[in-house]
């Protein structure tokens, strides 16, 4: 209880500073993005699921932390809420990992030079504080990545962005929010996918799904992978190497 309370704490100062992980206070962009997109939905976020749920967000921070050696730095990670209400929704964690090579001058208060306490943050600190919040009713998917990307308005064209998305792809909303206009070129999407009792009756539900919205984010302009989540947590080293692919990187 003691370490979860830390790790609220720690985490509500980091989000406490505000949300422009765009530039430091000498005007230093991140040079990559990562996003993660997390369901809040009952499907997704309940007490049946909560263990393998944490040991899934483990293995995903873990993977970006790998990752994070290759990965041009600095690079700010966020985590989004794919729940009710999502668009405009505030992250619920977010930091700029800027290692002290790169922490010349003044440190904002949102940024993480330690490599240790960096991985802390990612694989348990916000991971915890997430599976901390209640049910949500909604599932709003577009939203929350539209919410995801405005938030990157400000970043370098240049810049690589990596966004995991881990849910079980069936949207539930009243939001009419839609990806018009959008242009998602340069962005590399990772689909984590949890499987429904319903999928496992008739798996043709979720290849459904999934083959929509590869369809919808591929049409955008991005690259996009579908990974089983069993996959993330049997073969960490190939999810690392995926989020770490550059783009159009691929044999």
């Amino acid at each position: 209880m003691a370490n979860f309370m830390k790790a609220l704490t720690f985490t509500a100062a980091l989000f406490s500073a505000g949300c422009s992980d765009q530039a430091d206070k000498r005007g230093r962009r991140p040079e990559s993005v990562v996003v993660t997109l997390v369901d809040l939905s009952a499907t997704w976020h309940n007490s049946t699921n909560d263990a393998a749920n944490l040991q899934l967000l483990d293995a995903v921070g873990r993977a970006v932390y790998g990752a994070s050696m290759s990965l041009p730095k600095p690079i700010a990670v966020r985590f989004h809420a794919i729940g009710s209400r999502s668009l405009g929704r505030a992250p619920l964690c977010h930091a700029v990992f800027r290692p002290s090579a790169f922490s010349i001058g003044a440190k904002d208060e949102n940024t993480i030079s330690n490599r240790e306490e960096f991985k802390s943050y990612i694989t348990s600190q916000c991971p915890q504080f997430i599976l901390s919040k209640t049910i949500e009713d909604e599932t709003e998917i577009a939203a929350s990545i539209l919410t995801a990307d405005r938030a990157l308005a400000l970043t370098s064209a240049s810049a690589r962005k990596v966004f995991l998305v881990l849910s079980d792809f069936k949207e539930e909303t009243s939001s009419s929010a839609g990806f018009r206009g959008v242009n998602l070129s340069g962005y590399h999407f990772i689909l984590l996918h949890k499987t429904l009792p319903e999928d496992q009756l008739d798996p043709s539900l979720q290849s459904s799904r999934l083959n929509g919205w590869k369809r919808r984010l591929s049409e955008l302009g991005a690259q996009v992978d579908v990974v089983d989540e069993s996959a993330a947590l049997t073969s960490p080293q190939d999810l690392q190497a995926l989020i770490g692919m550059k783009p159009d990187d691929r044999n």
